[in-house]
């Protein structure tokens, strides 16, 4: 039991195709409406730009839980390897055994899940997703300025290897005034290492 017979629903039908034509046509009409032969009618809209956090910013500003380590810091630890580092940050776990094998691990993520960036440049790829224990062993521990760890889901800003943190290694900019040099040695026994 149909309440309209088939040309009353094909004259509604195309009443509403008609309509629908109708105000589409109303966006263009609004659009000629400018007079371009004068120039007070036409303003310029200023460039919007939208950033989110990737500018620099305190720690205690960020949206997400951050830890540092800055070179005062670096320098009293005597750490040995980058991967020495990670072992004092809070939140930041490193699993692997051996000097080039170590991984960090963010709230139980590792692997493609983790970013390790160096001075913005992203260290682990497509090809080193899974096992990329090696990475943090190639930077050398005097050169870095700070460690920088953000914990938890950062893939908005960063891209999907950053789903379960991001670990930011910065590295110390050259000096160019003046003469400057570093003096250390080492010694170690029954795998003790100590370096000053």
């Amino acid at each position: 039991m149909n309440a309209l017979s088939r040309p009353a629903r094909s004259g509604l039908t195309a009443l509403a195709a008609g309509a629908v034509l109708a105000l589409g046509a109303l966006p263009a009409a609004a659009q000629s409406g400018g007079d371009p032969a004068h120039p007070d009618s036409v303003f310029r809209v200023d460039p919007i730009t939208v950033t989110v956090t990737r500018g620099p910013r305190p720690v205690f500003r960020t949206p997400k839980p951050v830890a540092v380590i800055d070179r005062a810091r670096i320098q009293q630890t005597q750490a040995n390897t980058v991967t020495d580092l990670f072992r004092t940050l809070p939140g930041l776990d490193v699993s692997g055994v051996g000097v080039n094998q170590a991984r960090p691990t963010i709230r139980g993520q590792r692997g493609q899940r983790i970013l390790l960036v160096e001075d913005g440049l992203r260290m682990n790829n497509a090809r080193r997703q899974q096992d990329f224990g090696e990475l943090p062993a190639l930077v050398d521990v005097n050169s870095v300025e700070r460690v920088e760890v953000v914990r938890g889901p950062a893939s908005v800003l960063y891209g999907s290897d950053a789903i379960g943190g991001v670990v930011n290694i910065v590295t110390r900019r050259p000096e160019n005034e003046g003469v400057d040099g570093t003096f250390g040695y080492r010694y170690g026994a029954a795998e003790d290492q100590n370096r000053w």
